[in-house]
């Protein structure tokens, strides 16, 4: 238990001075002040009582404008800690974490990692060197995705005629038991090793497994690919995004914005569409991914950052652990969703994306907001 009289302390805290030290304040009232928020910026979405705070950008204070919180709350909200973290920071007195029921800890079959039998990495990499020099053969299939070639050769794809389905290798008569398809080859890299392998065929599959069971296929993997951990698109990341800050703790991140998504395909499309604004892009690949320690500090180098994914729930657990992080949804047309491949093929893609910079409590200052109207006119023109 936490000793009740550091939490009174730390609810004592003034906020007004406690805010006052990150941003500028302006006095609104007699009580109420307001200023940039730290973590989204605008010019007066904070707004700050001795006892209370706010801020007007919903994604940013999912508690909504008027939702006061206090001083825990502020200290929770602005360095993503838990209570006892916030309780250490306010008091300066060290504090033990708070005791929570153990969680269950999954079973060893939902933790076990792939197996990469030796020679892996050797043996699939040949494969994606291979399907890398036939490239040109899926000019067609990249074109009608409104890909160019450039992006394909920045992402390392590649493309084979013969990608197993999946469910279809007869180990007894060691053959497929459905023909092999045309596939692209995604490959995933981690700190530059290969260590996924996806395919996208090139149409959906529908056929029977060797268990007899109807399958529809659109993607599948290479067996042994490890995916856990990994973000999609880290190998073609400018190479000074990995340096270390400099010697005032800043790096040339801080400068650009990066977008986290959902799929490879998309994550092409965004890449594609943003170089000219010196934009960074990485995906999940999926829901089932999840963001790492270190793939959220990466992020938090950022000056800005986008997370667009297709559910909005979704989006908002990634944002939430993400400081100044803003979430975008897939928009909804006739009852289906549009995603930013369909965007990029559409011609919508680049307009969708400024106007969720300027939009999404991403602009921080009346400059940045000018630059992005000059994008924006540049696109529409």
């Amino acid at each position: 238990m936490i000793d009740t009289m550091l939490v009174e302390q730390a609810r004592s805290v003034n906020l007004v001075s406690l805010a006052g030290q990150r941003v500028e304040l302006r006095k609104e009232s007699a009580t109420e002040w307001s200023g940039p928020c730290p973590l989204c910026g605008g010019h007066d979405r904070l707004h700050v009582k001795a006892t209370g705070f706010f801020c007007r950008n919903r994604s940013c204070w999912s508690a909504g404008a008027d939702k006061f919180g206090d001083p825990i709350d502020y200290a929770r909200w602005l360095y993503r800690v838990d209570f006892a973290g916030a309780v250490s920071i306010l008091t300066g007195q060290s504090v033990q974490p708070e005791v929570r029921p153990a969680t269950p800890r999954p079973s060893t079959a939902t933790q076990a990692k792939p197996k990469q039998y030796d020679g892996w990495a050797d043996q699939v990499g040949g494969m994606v060197a291979t399907a890398q020099e036939r490239l040109e053969s899926a000019a067609g299939y990249l074109a009608n995705r409104g890909l160019e070639m450039t992006t394909a050769v920045a992402y390392r794809l590649g493309f084979r005629t013969d990608a197993p389905l999946p469910g279809t290798w007869n180990s007894r008569e060691r053959r497929h038991v459905v023909e092999p398809q045309p596939a692209i080859v995604l490959p995933w890299y981690r700190a530059g090793k290969l260590v996924a392998v996806r395919y996208r065929f090139l149409s959906s599959s529908t056929y029977t497994d060797v268990d007899g069971k109807e399958r529809t296929v659109k993607l599948s993997s290479v067996h042994g690919s490890d995916f856990a951990g990994a973000l999609y698109g880290g190998h073609v990341l400018p190479e000074f995004c990995t340096l270390p800050p400099n010697e005032h703790g800043r790096n040339v991140e801080g400068l650009r914005t990066l977008v986290l998504c959902e799929g490879e395909i998309n994550a092409m499309s965004i890449w594609q569409t943003t170089q000219r604004w010196n934009w960074d892009v990485l995906s999940l690949g999926s829901e089932s991914q999840k963001l790492t320690a270190g793939a959220i500090e990466f992020a938090e180098r950022y000056g800005r950052v986008i997370v667009w994914m297709d559910q909005p729930e979704f989006a908002k657990r990634v944002m939430a652990q993400i400081a100044g992080a803003v979430a975008v949804n897939s928009p909804v047309v006739d009852g289906k969703k549009v995603d930013a491949n369909d965007m990029l093929r559409t011609g919508q893609l680049a307009e969708f994306l400024i106007e969720a910079r300027l939009h999404e409590g991403s602009v921080h200052s009346e400059e940045e907001k000018e630059m992005l109207n000059w994008w924006l006119q540049e696109v529409l023109a």
